[in-house]
Formats: structure tokens, C-alpha cells, sequence
């Protein structure tokens, strides 16, 4: 009996001075990952958004020169650079993407207006360009025809894939066949692409988070999958603008 009251007394538990710097270190954590993953939520929302209205944008550009912009095509014809990404088709008046896929960057800053624009085949040449200036002349046409109905106010690099179904049917075709398939918006911009590997692609471009990249970008996305699962909208284990393959 003697030797169990004793245990007993040998077993202290935590002092009041303990105990409150156990308080005081759950409260500094609290206080450092409430607040990020409160700006995370929020970079997300605002990203979002952005991607959105990038999104219309592209869209409403592209359809509108997939028709009848016949002064775009004089405009870019002295232009060598651009006819690499549009074509011009006189006995209809329009415009059409040469190549099947089209890829955009655009930066703004934080009054919201165009810094440059970047057209490119490849999401590999996308992420090494490294210019402040727009790629071609159809590029600056591109960027004040999308700062005409761009409503985002926000310092971004945004991204746009382009999708072009079939340039042989564009004489004959009565619907526009251009669509962009998935935008994004990100407030940091990706690392330049120096390594095009599968490690480059898994460390920097892969949904590690929804709306969130394995390199740690909170990235926005809007989608013509409008809402449907495992198709662009930053769905886990999917790639930031499906790595470059055609749809």
C-alpha cells in the first residue's frame, strides 16, 4: 500500500506554467496557418474569376475573327510570325487558326492593363518564352481586342489552350469550329521552363490541390467541361493545361 502511494505521488502531471506555453504554441500555429489557408481560399475565388472572364474573352475574340475580320488579315499579312497562328480565307472574309492548338499568355498589371501578350504551338515554348513584348502583330491585335471586353482589374498572368477542330473545313463550315478549352489565372507566374521533362511537368504543372499546383501556384481555371469531373478545372492528379495534348 505504502509502495502504490507513492507511485502515485511520483506521478506529476502538467504545471500551470506548461500548460500555457502548450496554449500559447497551439495559438501561434493557429494564427500562422488560418490566415494562409484564408489567402489560399481567397487567391483561388479571385483567380477563378479572373480565368472566367479571360475565358470570354479569348472566346469572343477568336469567334469574332473566325468570320468576317477581313482588316485583321491585311493587318498581319506583312507579318510573317503571325500567319504562322492565323490564316486568311478571301471568298469567305474570315480568319482561322492554322494550327490545330494555340496557346496564350497574357500579363497584366495591377490597374489591369495588358503588359504583353505571347502566342505559341507548344506549352513548351509558351513557358520558355521569356519576352516583355507581344510575340507578332497579331498578338497586339489580340490583346486590344480582348482588352475591350476584359473586365478583370487584377495584376495576373493568364493562360489560354485554343482549339481548332479542323482548318480543312474552315471555307465551308457555317459554325465556328474555334473554342477555347480551358483558361487559367494565376497572381504568380510559372517557372520558365528550362527542362521539358516528365519531373519538370509533375514538379510544376501537375493539380497537386484543387486550384492549386504541385509547385505550390494557386492557379483559377475555367473550363468548357463547365463543371464536369476530371476535365481541366484543377482537379487533383490533372495537368495544368493538359501538358500540350490536343483534346
Amino acid at each position: 500500500m505504502i509502495q502504490c502511494l507513492q507511485r502515485m505521488r511520483a506521478k506529476k502531471g502538467f504545471t500551470v506554467v506548461e500548460l500555457i506555453v502548450v496554449v500559447a504554441v497551439i495559438g501561434v500555429l493557429i494564427a500562422i496557418i488560418v490566415p494562409n489557408l484564408s489567402n489560399d481560399n481567397a487567391k483561388k475565388d479571385a483567380n477563378s474569376m479572373g480565368a472566367t472572364d479571360f475565358y470570354s474573352a479569348v472566346q469572343y475574340s477568336f469567334s469574332k475573327y473566325s468570320k468576317y475580320e477581313a482588316p485583321l488579315s491585311l493587318d498581319i499579312k506583312s507579318d510573317a510570325s503571325s500567319l504562322e497562328y492565323i490564316d486568311y480565307f478571301p471568298s469567305t472574309n474570315g480568319n482561322y487558326p492554322v494550327n490545330q492548338v494555340t496557346y496564350i499568355e497574357m500579363k497584366t498589371d495591377k490597374d489591369g492593363t495588358i503588359e504583353y501578350l505571347h502566342l505559341a504551338k507548344t506549352l513548351e515554348e509558351l513557358l520558355a518564352d521569356t519576352s516583355l513584348t507581344y510575340t507578332n502583330t497579331f498578338a497586339e491585335i489580340l490583346a486590344d481586342d480582348i482588352a475591350s471586353v476584359f473586365n478583370n482589374r487584377t495584376g495576373a498572368y493568364y493562360f489560354a489552350y485554343v482549339y481548332f477542330e479542323d482548318a480543312s473545313a474552315a471555307l465551308t463550315s457555317t459554325t465556328n469550329t474555334v473554342r477555347v478549352t480551358v483558361a487559367h489565372c494565376t497572381t504568380e507566374d510559372l517557372p520558365v521552363c528550362t527542362t521539358w521533362d516528365s519531373d519538370y511537368i509533375n514538379n510544376n504543372l501537375l493539380f497537386s490541390d484543387y486550384g492549386k499546383l504541385s509547385g505550390g501556384v494557386v492557379c483559377g481555371t475555367c473550363s468548357d467541361a463547365k463543371g464536369t469531373t476530371g476535365a481541366y478545372l484543377g482537379d487533383i492528379g490533372t495537368y495544368f493545361l493538359n501538358k500540350g495534348d490536343a483534346v
